[in-house]
């Protein structure tokens, strides 16, 4: 993993907690439906450039090319199989709108360490 110039972490910041946790909720909860049989799931929080970063990576699947476009859309679901497991593409979505009206970002990408998806909330300290 690359070192990141981290600086200190924030006392406190300004954002709506609940829906702070809602979103973090959702992302976590995505992580451990897909994560692997060895069921890595790291959480890091760490603060640079006037932003607080926080990224879920697992050890599942991943995303695919399809899912890193467009699985922050309502009702999207890149596994036609989650259906029948009560998930109906609304996780990934919610954070997303939640991020957005306090400012932050989510950003999907895949975690090279640990070989599945990697969610990374940024939210900007003012």
């Amino acid at each position: 993993m690359n070192k990141i110039n981290q600086e200190k972490m924030p006392d406190f910041f300004y954002i709506d907690e609940m829906s702070l946790k809602r979103a973090l909720n959702n992302i976590i909860s995505n992580a451990v439906f897909y994560c692997s049989e060895e069921k890595v799931i790291r959480f890091t929080t760490y603060c640079q450039s006037e932003q607080l970063f926080f990224v879920v990576e697992d050890s599942g699947r991943g995303f695919n090319k399809e899912e890193l476009v467009k699985a922050t859309q309502e009702f999207y679901q890149g596994d036609k199989s989650r259906s029948v497991k009560n998930h109906y593409g609304m996780g990934l979505y919610i954070a997303n709108t939640l991020l957005k009206k306090q400012g932050g970002q989510l950003l999907l990408s895949n975690s090279e360490e640990l070989g599945g998806a990697k969610v990374t909330c940024i939210i900007a300290l003012y």
